[in-house]
């Protein structure tokens, strides 16, 4: 009789200095309390359950909807966008929605939005243009700097 080095019983120690039981949770393994999923190791639950546990969240119960925090699914970024909650947990960018519903279909990753007035919370559709991707959004920018200093100096002169 010894010591298992892992529940510190005293009882019949074989392999690796761990007592029977020990030894089949870590190395034949077990099922996750939570989700079910087979693990390999002495912990009750996989790595994704036991971060949303000490996160505070059981099982993504406190999400969205479910959550005293929750304010309608409309926030606005710290860079002044403003996301609409569209799954349970995926925000999209207003504009973004906007232009994908007068378009009637989904836009992809390199395709840009652009505010005409420069108002990144005025998202009518009036006020929103389309690009292909972020080159000819440049472009576009670069054009109407040289445009409006040519005004200027036509004004000026």
């Amino acid at each position: 009789m010894k010591i298992c080095f892992h529940c510190g019983k005293i009882t019949k120690v074989y392999r690796k200095k761990l007592c029977n039981n020990c030894y089949r949770k870590k190395y034949q393994g077990a099922d996750c309390l939570d989700c079910g999923k087979r693990i390999y190791g002495v912990s009750k639950r996989c790595f994704k359950c036991s971060r949303t546990a000490l996160k505070g969240i059981p099982n993504n119960k406190n999400r969205g909807k479910n959550n005293g925090m929750f304010r309608g699914g409309r926030n606005k970024t710290s860079t002044g966008y403003i996301d609409i909650l569209v799954d349970a947990d995926k925000y999209k960018r207003e504009h973004r929605l906007v232009m994908e519903r007068f378009l009637g279909r989904e836009l992809g990753r390199d395709e840009v939005v652009h505010h005409m007035n420069g108002d990144i919370t005025d998202n009518r559709i009036e006020n929103l243009k389309l690009f292909a991707n972020s080159k000819e959004h440049s472009q576009y920018h670069w054009d109407n700097k040289w445009q409006n200093r040519r005004l200027k100096l036509q004004q000026a002169g």
